[in-house]
């Protein structure tokens, strides 16, 4: 688009041996291309000040007619921490010749809601030298919005599954307590049976059926996880002796 406007403009500022008709015909293509663009199109001069823009540019700035913003700098429209430093990349920009090419920039200030603009800005040359620039800058708030929502929700992503690695991990560990507590009574129990009196061996058994119910439990409230997972869970009131429970958990 940007190559086409300085086309058209370096036809209409005189190129040599151009008609008058050519121009018409010129100045008519230019209008027909601003007006039809939903993207904010301006021309400014070597100082920055507008020359010519499209009727988007304008009701973005809250002009109703885009010839109330012709001879205005980016001071007259924004304040002066933020239409500082544009003015000084234009005017670096127009001194070595260099566009500048799909800068992003929040206007979140000048629209009063999150808002940012992707601008591309080509210099306009004519007889060798610099005269201006030529801009378009569109409207990137809803695909930035988006790329902040898809950030949050890799975030969230990378917690999550580093808590279920956690989680995983964790719940290894517990389901194999108990469970080295039983193969481990029970093989002394295998091999030793003949040796161990009636007392130690009751011991014993009770602390298999303890770790049994231990690692039973473990599994209905990993089964009771899942079902959270599902959707809410009604749950009951009642009672807990709490010096078992103490007891348990020391063992």
């Amino acid at each position: 688009v940007l190559v086409v406007l300085y086309a058209i403009m370096r036809q209409l500022y005189g190129e040599l041996g151009a008609s008058e008709q050519r121009a018409r015909e010129s100045e008519q293509l230019l209008q027909t291309l601003l007006e039809g663009m939903p993207d904010l199109i301006y021309f400014k001069d070597r100082h920055s000040r507008v020359i010519r823009a499209n009727k988007a540019h304008a009701t973005w700035l809250g002009y109703q007619d885009p010839a109330e913003e012709i001879g205005k700098t980016d001071f007259d429209f924004y304040p002066r921490e933020f239409a500082q430093p544009v003015y000084d990349l234009e005017q670096d920009m127009m001194a070595t010749g260099q566009p500048l090419v799909s800068a992003v920039e929040d206007h979140g200030f000048h629209a009063q809601r999150p808002c940012w603009l992707q601008s591309t800005k080509v210099p306009m040359v004519r007889d060798g030298q610099v005269v201006g620039l030529v801009g378009i800058s569109r409207d990137l708030t809803e695909l930035k919005q988006a790329e902040d929502v898809l950030a949050r929700q890799a975030s969230v992503a990378e917690e999550l599954a580093e808590l279920r690695s956690t989680f995983v991990a964790a719940v290894s560990h517990e389901l194999r307590s108990p469970l080295t507590t039983i193969v481990g009574y029970a093989e002394l129990l295998e091999g030793r049976w003949e040796r161990i009196s009636d007392p130690e061996r009751l011991r014993m058994l009770h602390r298999i059926v303890a770790s049994a119910n231990r690692q039973k439990r473990l599994v209905e409230e990993l089964l009771l996880l899942s079902r959270l997972e599902l959707g809410p869970v009604v749950g009951t009131m009642k009672p807990v002796h709490l010096a078992g429970l103490v007891r348990r958990a020391a063992e």
